[in-house]
């Protein structure tokens, strides 16, 4: 599809466009000069009719020219601003270090100690920039010369820019360059770099993934704070993005977040986080509904002593004959199905599962062999089902998984003490390495069922969907 067809006086240089326009206009007025009094008072001829509209086209000729002029000139000078920071920051970088190795000698230490770097080129941040601005670059390089307008349109490096700023008016007609698409990470979809963030570890989120990893990241604490690949994503650098609204909602459920021993509302209808800024004397005033509540026993507020709470002794109770555990930060209810005695909160709080003390302080053991054994009989179990298999027919091998074998041959109960000795001597696994897996599966982290694939981790053969892999775990 071809895009808008430029005018002919588009490819005039400035000067000559300038003379152009003012003898044209010189025309203009000598023929309306020797038209007056000829038409009969309140009509429009044609001729008259053709005049204003030669008129407007000359009008717009003179503002584009104008606008191309101005363009140039703020180009030029952001150009010639560009290249002297450029090599001002370079002569500061071999200041520094000429300095460090004079403060080097004169403390006598061996000049060959002293090693900075001198930044030569660009970073990978202002390499991003460079590719987001050509994204919208506004330049046209067949602005000058005459040559027919290409649909062809190849993308340059940022170096190999031509200068040549087009007008204003031609600006917005300019159609998309659909070379700058990039993958989003999460949704698997093409998008624009504008509309693409980069994570730390440079998988890339679009504008609407990015939202909602930070959404659930403030419904679900396990998600919090937001990250990809183990590494914190910033809300500030991704403020424009995100917008003001959800990064002020965000910053405040960091605040409820970090605290350790929260307050909320006691009315169900609101239950709103009570910051521990408005905390006094014992009352928490809640926010929203300006409604009271004891910091003791989460209820209402009240006179003397703070009474029983009878409700949390029999959910305490329930827990202690199910052999439930409570976290000794947030005080979150856990319950232990598979693994270790090693329990890491959605408060990030890691703790003994037996007797909540923070890990490795206490002598408890470190596993219940039945459940270990369980455990083992599960992952044997499926992993010699014959549904569970890859695309090829074959079942990875959980007995040595970074380096699979071929399937062992041997009987049942071997297999099983074999799994349960590795779960055991890797029970802190990493869960750096994993492999997908087609067919419908349960995530073992959140619960959702995936009915395409789920991926499963060499080491452990822990089971995860995308979300747990890449924002939980």
């Amino acid at each position: 599809m071809t895009g808008p067809k430029q005018p002919a006086w588009a490819s005039v240089d400035d000067e000559s466009l300038k003379i152009i326009l003012s003898a044209l206009r010189d025309d203009v007025r000598e023929v309306r000069s020797t038209s007056k009094g000829k038409e009969v008072e309140g009509t429009l001829s044609d001729a008259e009719l053709a005049l204003q509209l030669y008129t407007a086209e000359l009008d717009r000729a003179t503002t584009y020219v104008s606008d191309r002029i101005m363009t140039k000139s703020v180009q030029s000078a952001v150009q010639t601003d560009t290249n002297a920071i450029v090599q001002s920051e370079y002569q500061e970088s071999i200041a520094r270090r000429d300095r460090a190795i004079a403060e080097s000698q004169s403390a006598g230490r061996p000049r060959g100690q002293v090693r900075m770097l001198i930044n030569t080129g660009p970073s990978p941040a202002e390499l991003e920039a460079w590719e987001k601005l050509a994204s919208i670059h506004i330049t046209r390089s067949d602005d000058v010369g005459g040559e027919e307008v290409s649909d062809n349109i190849t993308e340059k490096t940022p170096t190999e820019i031509d200068w040549q700023p087009e007008s204003s008016s031609w600006a917005a007609s300019r159609s998309a360059d659909v070379s700058h698409q990039r993958l989003c990470m999460a949704c698997c979809n093409m998008h624009n770099v504008m509309d693409l963030t980069q994570a730390p570890c440079k998988h890339e989120y679009c504008r609407e993934c990015l939202e909602q990893l930070f959404r659930n990241s403030m419904s679900d604490e396990s998600l919090f704070p937001p990250r990809c690949c183990r590494i914190e994503i910033s809300v500030e650098a991704n403020r424009l993005l995100l917008g003001d609204e959800l990064v002020h909602e965000f910053m405040e459920k960091s605040i409820e977040f970090a605290t350790t021993n929260r307050i909320y509302c006691h009315q169900p209808t609101c239950s709103a986080f009570i910051p521990p800024s408005a905390i006094k004397d014992g009352v928490a005033p809640c926010p929203k509904c300006k409604t009271l509540t004891c910091v003791t026993c989460k209820g209402g507020t009240h006179k003397g002593d703070c009474p029983s709470d009878t409700a949390l002794q029999q959910v305490l109770e329930v827990a202690r004959q199910n052999g439930w555990q409570r976290c000794p930060k947030c005080s979150a209810m856990i319950e232990l199905n598979y693994g270790c005695f090693h329990m890491t909160c959605k408060c990030k709080a890691q703790f003994c599962y037996l007797c909540a003390e923070k890990w490795k302080t206490c002598e408890c053991d470190q596993w219940d062999m039945a459940r270990l054994l369980d455990r083992a009989r599960q992952v044997y179990d499926r992993n010699r089902n014959p549904e569970n298999a890859d695309g090829r027919g074959r079942v990875p091998n959980v007995e040595n998984p970074v380096n699979p074998q071929p399937a062992v041959t041997d009987n049942r109960t071997a297999g099983i003490e074999r799994i349960a000795q590795h779960l055991q001597r890797d029970h802190a696994c990493d869960h750096l390495f994993w492999a997908s897996r087609t067919g419908r599966e349960r995530c073992e982290e959140c619960g959702d069922e995936m009915s395409i694939y789920i991926y499963q981790c060499h080491t452990c053969s822990l089971r995860a969907c995308r979300r747990c892999r890449f924002n939980r775990l």
